[in-house]
Formats: C-alpha cells, structure tokens, sequence
C-alpha cells in the first residue's frame, strides 16, 4: 500500500495525470503547466517591454484566462496533429523536422526563446516550432485539395470528442470556456 501511495504521489507530483481527454489522445498536466508557464513567461515579458508595468500583478486576474487560451490551442494542436498523422503516417517526424530545419540552432534564436518564453532550444522546438510546422504542413495539404484549413478546423473542433477533466474549464461548442460557479 505505501508503494502504491508513493507512487500515486509521484504521478501527481509529476503532472503525470491527464488534464483532458482529446479523441483518445491524453494531454497531461504536465503539458499544460509547461506550455502555460511560456505563455505567461512571453505575456510578461511583453508588458514589462512595452508598459514598463509589473507583470506578476497586472497578469493576477488573466492567469486563467491565459491557462484557458493554452489548453484551446493545445487540444487545437492535437486535432491538427491527429489529421496529419492519418494523412501522413510514419513519415509525419522526418516531413516535421524537414520543415523546421535548422531555424532553431541558431544562438540567436535560442536566447530569444529562454529570455521569452523560458524555453531551452528543445523545448521551444517541441511546443513552439513543431506545432506550428505541423499546422503548416496541414495547410498546405488542404490547400492541395482545394479546401481551407481554417473550415477544417472549425468542423474538426466542432465534431472533435474532448473530455476536459481539469477544474474550472468546459469544452462547449467547440472550445475550451471558463466554467463559471454559481453561488
């Protein structure tokens, strides 16, 4: 029994557990936290450049706000990384790491995102570059096919099975909305 609570401690310790469920696919809190921790680390940034304010303060009521923005766009990815990998299949990495290239190798780059968004080369490839190359690619294929990405993602998300098991969030007509508690 102690392993066993040890080891839930671990999980949950860890961001092991998912936060939301998208067709099949696990996001875990651990994705959540750390892309929502660059999100926040980039809004800061960008107000003590251009307002000169203090960042921590004026971002206290948008944090969920910001926490609801990321898991949009994370179940977003999901659907775009999804469609690609059935399109695709096992080729879906080497098409990803040939449209990124070496765009994250460059030191410059590398400094921006640690002074930006808090991220090492890797990680910025992983949540920042790799998703964006992927919804690229996708883009380009539909355009191939005379479709428009945008329509796709809006049907994708609309017939999308998402189950969010987080506290104060709800998947509603296609997004990611606050819950709002009634007292």
């Amino acid at each position: 029994m102690m392993a066993g609570g040890v080891s839930l401690y671990y999980v949950a310790n860890q961001g092991f557990f998912p936060v939301a469920i998208v067709n099949s696919k696990l996001i875990s809190a651990k994705t959540l936290n750390q892309e929502y921790a660059a999100a926040f680390k980039y809004y800061s940034a960008v107000l003590d450049t251009y307002s000169g304010k203090n960042s921590e303060t004026d971002f206290l009521e948008s944090r969920k706000e910001i926490k609801r923005a990321v898991l949009d766009k994370i179940i977003e990815d999901t659907l775009v990384y999804g469609e690609l990998k059935r399109a695709v299949g096992k080729d879906l990495a080497a098409i990803v790491d040939n449209k990124i290239g070496d765009k994250s190798e460059g030191q410059n780059l590398k400094e921006a995102a640690l002074t930006l968004y808090g991220l090492d080369a890797g990680d910025f490839r992983k949540l920042v570059l790799a998703p964006q190359a992927r919804r690229e690619i996708l883009a380009g294929r539909l355009y191939l096919e005379k479709k428009d990405f945008n329509q796709w993602l809006a049907a994708a998300r609309v017939n999308a099975r998402v189950i969010i098991l987080s506290p104060g969030f709800e998947w509603k007509d296609g997004k990611v909305e606050s819950k709002s508690y009634k007292l």
